[in-house]
């Protein structure tokens, strides 16, 4: 059941779990991502919810507790009605056509990405095109390059540890000990301009970003990367855009309403969000009307003139401290070399030159996340197999670094190697779930998010609005419970305040107001416990 609809019957006597979805998040915040809905639960809720890690039902829990049964019927039927929990039963699903990812990575939903140290980078695809301005087609990137990776990379896990493979240039091996996971495509039926879908983009690379994963984004059109930035300044502060593309994608610095926002002004609101801090420019060789006054956040090396500089000068000349996010337009590369995009330019870079200057890069910055866009996948394989080698190369250096320069990074890499008993050797084998943490509930059962072979389905999330960095609308007023439908307009976090009363016993919570007070224009948000 889902939404906050609390008619259904309920007896004492239903077993009930943990629904598989919810990403718990900071200060009692539950999420989740297939419904893009949020609850903020207090001390007594979660410890409630905690109570069902292990399907039980309302009378056992009662029973532990040593208080009457209809007291804990009426919190378990709010935790139902807001779809946190559910019937013990598996839910219907359809099947799963390929049970493997990008580069024959395992498939797994979101949580089970995120879940302890699971993974250190989350693939995330985005099948939509509906920002092109002239041939659309890269919505069927993602299962593209899916379907071609596994030729160059396939991640195999071996006593319990990822290897890698060998690579005889470099003479070491890719990826070594680095476990990544493919959650599929974000879902939804035909893709509209800034539909819901983008809204799902945004929420689910906060999550990711939020719990020290990177994400991986297989675009797409360049729209789409407006909203992993939004998902990436919600996140972490001090954010830098390296972009490679043959357009400007900037024409003036805007902000509010994204209306005609499209893959080829992009940048025309991440220049205006103050949150992006600089964007740096490699490959842009677009002839225009009139030369533009660039802002200050911005700096473009032209056509091919980075390669003729060293790698380490280009790094030196961008502000210190930042933290980067990589968005790679296929159109940088030349058409002699791919052709399978939509807005094609000579003069661009080779494949080894592209390889060589991401390499370069991404070994000196402190790179967060990474996008690929603007594929159009063909009948031929080659263009796949490029444009997965250029990814695979740069994840190859962003991991490489965080190696030997990201604090905890070493540890948390040993930790998982530790534990690599419990991921998968076999790519087509399913993800079990990891030992429970008894300060953490467990999430139920991983369901993957979507088939990646599958058509896509277009999920119900409230479309959010970047008037702040607030991601509660703050045009829409309060709702009250009972009334929140997903898919609707209403906010996407809600409040629960009967939990608290109805669990005689448990210690009171306190009154929290939610994030955003410091700013301008954001609202409170309620918590369960008596908000």
């Amino acid at each position: 059941m889902t939404g906050a609809d609390l008619s259904f019957v309920l007896s004492a006597d239903d077993v009930l779990m943990i629904a598989g979805d919810v990403v718990r998040r900071p200060n009692g915040v539950y999420w989740s991502p297939l419904t893009g809905r949020e609850v903020r639960l207090g001390p007594s809720a979660v410890r409630l919810l905690a109570a069902f890690a292990v399907p039980t039902s309302a009378a056992v829990v009662a029973a532990d507790l040593g208080v009457g049964p209809d007291a804990v019927v009426e919190g378990v039927r709010s935790l139902v009605g807001h779809g946190l929990l559910r019937d013990c039963a598996p839910p219907a699903s359809p099947e799963v056509a390929r049970r493997t990812g990008l580069f024959g990575m395992p498939v797994t939903d979101l949580a089970g990405a995120l879940r302890g140290e699971t993974s250190h980078g989350v693939v995330i695809g985005v099948p939509y095109d509906a920002g092109v301005t002239y041939r659309a087609g890269a919505k069927f990137a993602p299962e593209y390059l899916r379907r071609v990776s596994p030729g160059l990379f396939r991640s195999v896990v071996r006593d319990g540890r990822p290897t890698g493979m060998y690579d005889p240039v470099r003479g070491r091996r890719i990826l070594d000990g680095i476990r990544l996971l493919d959650i599929g495509d974000l879902a939804g039926v035909a893709p509209r301009p800034g539909g819901p879908m983008l809204a799902a983009l945004t929420d689910t690379v906060a999550a990711v970003v939020e719990a020290g994963r990177v994400p991986i984004v297989l675009g797409g059109d360049h729209s789409i990367t407006m909203s992993v930035l939004d998902g990436i300044t919600r996140a972490a502060e001090g954010i830098g855009v390296l972009h490679l593309d043959a357009h400007h994608d900037f024409g003036q610095v805007r902000t509010g309403s994204r209306d005609e926002l499209h893959h080829g002004n992009f940048l025309d609101w991440a220049l205006g969000d103050p949150a992006i801090s600089f964007v740096a420019q490699v490959g842009v060789r677009q002839l225009t009307d009139e030369v533009g006054q660039a802002p200050g956040r911005l700096r473009c090396w032209p056509g091919r003139t980075a390669l003729d500089l060293p790698v380490r000068d280009i790094i030196a000349s961008l502000p210190p401290g930042l933290r980067w996010h990589v968005t790679i337009d296929v159109d940088v590369l030349d058409p002699s070399v791919l052709t399978s995009t939509g807005t094609l330019l000579p003069g661009g870079f080779g494949h080894l030159e592209t390889v060589a200057l991401l390499e370069g890069l991404c070994s000196g910055l402190d790179v967060l996340g990474v996008d690929v866009v603007e594929l159009i996948a063909g009948p031929s394989d080659a263009p796949g197999i490029i444009v997965a080698d250029i990814l695979l190369r740069t994840l190859d250096a962003i991991f490489h670094r965080q190696k030997t320069h990201a604090p905890g990074f070493a540890t948390a890499l040993a930790v998982s190697e530790r534990d690599g008993a419990s991921q998968v050797a076999d790519p087509d084998a399913a993800v079990p779930a990891p030992a429970l943490d008894p300060a953490v509930p467990a999430l139920g059962p991983a369901v993957p998010v979507v088939d990646p072979g599958a058509p896509a389905l277009e999920p119900a999330v409230p479309a959010l609005r970047r008037g702040s960095r607030s991601k509660v609308d703050t045009t829409v007023p309060e709702p009250s419970l009972g009334r929140v439908v997903p898919g609707s307009a209403l906010p996407s976090v809600v409040s629960a305040p009967e939990l608290e009363e109805v669990v005689p016993g448990l210690p009171p919570g306190q009154a929290r107001t939610g994030p955003g007070d410091d700013t301008a224009g954001s609202r409170r948000v309620g918590e369960v416990d008596g908000s």
